[in-house]
């Protein structure tokens, strides 16, 4: 679990955070549904907003990465959710929370963003966002921008010792975040 962090667009604080964020990976909804029936950390999370999805591309080097198979159909249209995973060396702390930062700040900003929050459990730094198909995540994570100049800094002078680059179809969600939820139902699972 890590304290989790709106992307606003706005200054942000750990300080004022008051939301946690959990990331698992699952073998199976049966598995998913077993876990917030019965265990006490879902107990804590029941009020809270959760999605289910399907990962659709997977790259980096960080443990236990799902696998996605290449017979797998493209999905290029629709919500597109991304997950990125780091974990930063000690030294580079200050150097990835100011790139980072800049990054993150700018998601809100970008066509095709509907949603976005960092999870923070120093070393360990996540950000999960929500788009409005592909070509708007791909315009934002690698074409422009604050993010492109993380990855080129990153490749220059490595900041991370493992990372993940996860994307997915987002199939079912529940609940809300501030009271409202992020994805209307339609945007995931037309009728």
């Amino acid at each position: 679990m890590a304290v989790a962090i709106p992307l606003t667009g706005r200054p942000k604080s750990i300080h004022n955070a008051n939301r946690i964020g959990l990331v698992a990976d699952w073998d199976s909804d049966d598995a998913i549904t077993e876990f917030l029936a019965t265990h006490p950390v879902a107990d804590r999370l029941a009020s809270g907003w959760h999605i289910r999805l399907e990962p659709i591309r997977v790259t980096g080097n960080w443990p236990d990465l799902p696998t996605v198979s290449q017979d797998s159909p493209r999905y290029d249209d629709g919500t597109i959710a991304a997950l990125t995973l780091a974990r930063t060396k000690e030294s580079e702390l200050v150097r990835f929370n100011t790139l980072g930062g800049d990054a993150e700040d700018h998601v809100p900003t970008i066509p095709g963003s509907i949603w976005a929050t960092a999870l923070i459990n120093p070393p360990f730094y996540a950000t999960f966002s929500l788009w409005r198909g592909q070509s708007a995540l791909t315009e934002f994570a690698h074409r422009r921008g604050a993010h492109r100049v993380v990855i080129d800094e990153d490749k220059a002078q490595p900041m991370l010792t493992e990372h993940g680059s996860l994307r997915f179809r987002p199939y079912a969600c529940s609940g809300a975040i501030t009271g409202r939820n992020p994805i209307p139902a339609f945007a995931i699972c037309p009728e």
